[in-house]
């Protein structure tokens, strides 16, 4: 999904009425974590997203890799800690979504799917996670190998 005309025509702005914020989500197996990086609660699209301090360390641009994306978090009650020691062998994916105050329920950019390839720095203070996009590129399309032996009707040549 692109951001609409109206969003990117505030962004270039010098001054502008509206207030961006980031919606981080974690699907766990056993539900959701949804957080907003502001200091008060914000509902979009029916869920109520937990106000949490958080930060984006985006990538460098690269051509030979696929872009890591760290997300620095504010540990102070430590109930992502523990939601993520809960799940250690199925770690949740994440999702980040960007919004405006002008209608918290019209998603401007994402959801972007990301996975979780390690936590980082765990601490009191901080809990820093290292994700990253699945790298779809370097999959094997084809899950059966076409020979002679397993495949006798294609021709070979």
């Amino acid at each position: 999904m692109s951001p609409s005309s109206a969003f990117i025509e505030e962004a270039f702005k010098q001054e502008s009425d509206y207030a961006v914020f980031l919606l981080l989500e974690f699907h766990f197996s056993g539900g959701t974590a949804r957080y907003v990086n502001n200091t008060e609660a914000i509902t979009s699209n029916g869920d109520v997203f937990s106000p949490l301090y958080f930060e984006l360390d985006l990538p460098d641009s690269s051509d030979d890799r696929l872009p890591d994306v760290r997300i620095i978090i504010d540990n102070v009650d430590l109930v992502l800690t523990q939601l993520l020691r809960e799940h250690e062998g199925d770690p949740p994916t994440v999702s980040l979504s960007l919004v405006t105050s002008l209608d918290y329920d019209v998603v401007e950019l994402g959801p972007i799917p990301l996975t979780i390839k390690n936590a980082g720095n765990r601490s009191p203070e901080s809990l820093e996670l290292n994700t990253g996009v699945e790298d779809l590129l370097n999959r094997s399309g084809l899950p059966v190998i076409y020979s002679p032996g397993v495949t006798p009707g294609v021709l070979f040549v």
